[in-house]
């Protein structure tokens, strides 16, 4: 489990690292001598959510019925993006920015992993039971901040027009 909270850890670390400006180009440049660090870390990273994945899928009782569980389908949507991407950049002939805009929406959904820390935490798991026991209740609370958004975004609104504020809609009051 500690490997496996590490592999998380590190993951969502580099994928942060890699939306700050002044960082993207050491992910994303040969140039730089990182490039083959960062690189090959995400390399490690995914060959071992493979391998666990892997081992899960083979030593299920009834695999026929392993992507019944949410957090099994979690772990394929965490790994898939690593490969799409790698077909993609192998049968790419020419870097055209349609292809950079796919491979940055399956980089996106690598978020996923940080869900893998709910199978490691028995209060996370109550926790999970209790928001789904209580989905109405939520649903009721977003509805509730919804509605006092854009009530305050509308006063922002108002309150600012005429000014040079930014505010140039009700939703960016928001």
């Amino acid at each position: 489990a500690f490997f496996d909270m590490l592999a998380i850890v590190l993951s969502v670390v580099l994928l942060v690292t890699e939306s700050v400006p002044s960082a993207t180009k050491y992910f994303n440049d040969k140039q730089y001598n990182i490039y083959y660090v960062l690189y090959g870390l995400e390399i490690l990273i995914n060959g071992f959510f493979t391998i666990d994945f892997t081992l899960k899928l083979i030593s299920w009782p009834k695999p026929w019925l392993f992507f019944k569980s949410f957090l099994n389908v979690l772990d394929l949507l965490a790994i898939l993006p690593f490969y799409i991407e790698i077909i993609a950049m192998m049968t790419s002939s020419s870097a055209t920015s349609d292809k950079f805009v796919v491979l940055r929406i399956c980089r996106t959904s690598r978020v996923v992993r940080i869900f893998r820390f709910i199978r490691h935490s028995k209060e996370l798991i109550v926790v999970m039971k209790v928001i789904a026991g209580a989905t109405r209740e939520f649903i009721l609370l977003s509805l509730l901040i919804a509605i006092f958004v854009l009530l305050f975004g509308t006063l922002m609104y108002y309150a600012e027009l005429g000014m040079d504020s930014g505010f140039e809609s009700i939703l960016l009051g928001c």
